[in-house]
C-alpha cells in the first residue's frame, strides 16, 4: 500500500535546520524511498501509481535542495537522498515505452501514439508541435527533421540555456583557484515528461563545484519528448577564458 507522503514541512524549515526537523527530514526521506520501492518493478503504472510518482516529483526539488544545504558531517541524509534518486530513476528506465509494443510502427503511426501518450499528462509544449528553441527553423522545417533529431536538439537547446547558472558556479570556484579548468561529463536519463534524471559523472574538478554544478544541473526541464526514455552523455569543458 502507498504510504501517503507528508514532506510538505520541510519548506518552512530550509534556513533553520533542528534536530526534531532533521528527524522529521529522515522520516520522509524513508517514506519517499518505500513508496518509490513499491513502483520501482512495474513496467506500468496505473493511473494512480503515476499520480503518485507525479507527486513525489514535486516534492523532490525541495528535499534535494534541503538535504544538499545541510553541512558535510550530516552525510547520512545525502546518503538517503542517493538512493532515493536511484530508485527513481530505475522507474524512470522500466517506464521506457510504458509497456506499449512498438515494433512494427511507421513514423507516422509513432507519433500519434506518442502524442496520446503525452495528451493523457495534459503537457505542453510537445515535441512534434512546437519548436524547442529557435535556430532559424520553421515550424514546417522542423517537423520535417528525424523523431531524433528533434529529440536531441530540444535536449541541447535546454542544456545551453542551464549554462550562465552552471558557469556562475565555476566563477565563484576560479576566484579561489585561479586557473582551474577541466571537464564534466555527466551521463543522464531523460524520461517522458522531459524531467533529467543524473546517472553518473566524472570530472577531475573539485568535488564541491562538482555537485554545485550536478545539482543546478538536474533542474533543467526539456520540452515533452514523448514515450522512449532517452540516455544521454553530455560534457561541459570550463576553461578561464570563459571568465
Amino acid at each position: 500500500m502507498i504510504k501517503i507522503l507528508v514532506p510538505f514541512f520541510l519548506v518552512l524549515f530550509l534556513n533553520n535546520v533542528s534536530a526534531e526537523d532533521l528527524d522529521g527530514l529522515e522520516r520522509d526521506l524513508k517514506i519517499l524511498k518505500s513508496n518509490l520501492l513499491l513502483l520501482s518493478d512495474k513496467m506500468v503504472l496505473t493511473d494512480g501509481e503515476l499520480v503518485t510518482l507525479e507527486h513525489i516529483d514535486t516534492l523532490m526539488p525541495e528535499v534535494r535542495r534541503l538535504v544538499m544545504s545541510l553541512s558535510s558531517e550530516k552525510l547520512k541524509y545525502k546518503a538517503y537522498l542517493s538512493e532515493v534518486e536511484t530508485i527513481r530513476t530505475k522507474i524512470v528506465m522500466n517506464q521506457s515505452g510504458s509497456g506499449f509494443d512498438l515494433s512494427g510502427l511507421n513514423e507516422k503511426d509513432f507519433v500519434e501514439l506518442e502524442r496520446l501518450r503525452v495528451d493523457r499528462f495534459k503537457s505542453t509544449g510537445f515535441v512534434f508541435d512546437k519548436v524547442s528553441c529557435p535556430d532559424d527553423y520553421s515550424l514546417e522545417g522542423w517537423q520535417k527533421l528525424s523523431i531524433s533529431k528533434r529529440r536531441m536538439h530540444s535536449i541541447r537547446c535546454s542544456i545551453e540555456a542551464k549554462k550562465p547558472e552552471l558557469l556562475e558556479y565555476y566563477h565563484k570556484a576560479l576566484k579561489k583557484m585561479p586557473g582551474l579548468e577541466g571537464e564534466l561529463t555527466i551521463n543522464f536519463v531523460v524520461d517522458d515528461r522531459g524531467s533529467i534524471h543524473v546517472k553518473d559523472h566524472k570530472s577531475e574538478l573539485p568535488e564541491p563545484l562538482v555537485q554545485s554544478l550536478i545539482n543546478e544541473f538536474k533542474t533543467i526541464k526539456t520540452p515533452v519528448l514523448g514515450l522512449v526514455v532517452l540516455n544521454v552523455e553530455y560534457t561541459f569543458r570550463f576553461l578561464p577564458e570563459q571568465a
